[in-house]
């Protein structure tokens, strides 16, 4: 946060091309439904333009998923691990 507030990468994220911005492997997305910080609609929007494998999961808490609901949080990052990133890891 505070390297982008500053534009510490602004020059090297400048010189990406779009190519180089994609994600090519399966994506998770975590947020938190009432995050008052950072919204909703917006964590979308900026994920979905940079990979076609997406998955979004969506909490019932604010900005800090990883604290207000932790083991909601770990169910859904081993699914993703087993489930969306096994044939990654497997080679296929």
């Amino acid at each position: 946060y505070k390297c982008a507030m500053k534009g510490v990468n602004s020059k090297d994220a400048s010189e990406l091309t779009d190519e180089r911005k994609r994600i090519d492997l399966p994506t998770l997305l975590v947020v938190g439904e009432r995050d008052a910080i950072t919204r909703l609609e917006i964590h979308e929007a900026g994920t979905k333009a940079r990979t076609s494998t997406l998955r979004i999961e969506r909490l019932d808490c604010g900005h800090w998923p990883q604290l207000e609901k932790k083991d909601e949080l770990m169910k859904i990052l081993a699914s993703f691990a087993v489930n969306d990133m096994a044939d990654q890891v497997q080679g296929k």
